[in-house]
């Protein structure tokens, strides 16, 4: 396979940073909108669904093919995630944004 054809996942390492900085309010984020009943079931059963495939001891790479099972894990939570966030009503995860920021400033 010559080099034009093959895609090459480039790490950017102040994506990564970006990443690591914004996690905490990603996870705010998450936690707010999956107590919020403006949320619909579906997406809360999306986020449920995710932690019980977590914590079942079925899954597509066994946790013992380390580093597979461990990089599964965190993709599938990553995507579950996203979708949660998707599929929840947009102008509530905008005004959820919009109160963490505004805590986040006055600490």
């Amino acid at each position: 396979m010559d080099e034009t054809n093959s895609k090459r996942i480039k790490l950017n390492p102040y994506k990564i940073l970006g990443v690591i900085y914004h996690l905490p309010n990603f996870i705010k984020l998450i936690y707010r909108l999956s107590k919020d009943p403006r949320v619909p079931f579906f997406p809360k059963m999306i986020l449920v669904a995710a932690i019980v495939y977590l914590i079942s001891p079925f899954d597509i790479f066994p946790d013992f093919l380390f580093p597979l099972g461990f990089i599964e894990d965190i993709i599938i939570m990553l995507l579950v995630l996203k979708a949660f966030v998707k599929y929840s009503p947009q102008e509530v995860v905008w005004q959820h944004i919009k109160t963490i920021e505004q805590e986040r400033r006055m600490s």
